[in-house]
């Protein structure tokens, strides 16, 4: 019976979303809260296809998509806090911390450890979101009470 239990648990545990998204990440800037939620949904996808030990081509794939998802939206991202005049030492902090991530990250593909990248990836995410990406959402609320 209770091998049946642990083979039970083991198998609810890989249905589990890696990330899960939650209002306490949103940024108040829907076009950014949406990149974030796909983002989150292909972590989600990478996790998926590891947990039931898919191809590696297939995995490397989506995490293909992933390193382009992330280019995508870091462009997206600071083209608008240019165009909103953010603050230029904000902004370069802001720029330096996604240069600096994507180096990082691409390092982590390249050692091809799939949970390694994805911890990487999330426990980056967060605290980027809570560090620097909610600074933005605030001065665009101040901005726009003025």
């Amino acid at each position: 019976m209770f091998n049946n239990l642990i083979i039970f648990l083991f198998k609810e545990n890989r249905k589990m979303p890696f990330a899960e998204w939650d209002e306490i990440f949103e940024t108040g800037v829907e076009e950014f809260d949406v990149q974030h939620k796909r983002m989150i949904q292909i972590l989600n996808l990478i996790y998926s296809y590891y947990q039931r030990r898919l191809d590696k081509k297939m995995i490397e794939e989506v995490v293909q998509q992933l390193t382009d998802y992330f280019q995508k939206h870091f462009a997206s991202e600071e083209a608008m806090l240019e165009s909103i005049e953010y603050p230029e030492e904000e902004l370069a902090v802001h720029k330096s911390a996604h240069q600096e991530f994507l180096k990082a990250y691409l390092q982590k593909v390249q050692e091809g450890n799939v949970m390694e990248l994805l911890k990487f990836v999330k426990n980056w995410w967060v605290s980027h979101v809570f560090h620097i990406d909610k600074k933005y959402g605030e001065f665009i609320k101040m901005k726009n009470k003025s």
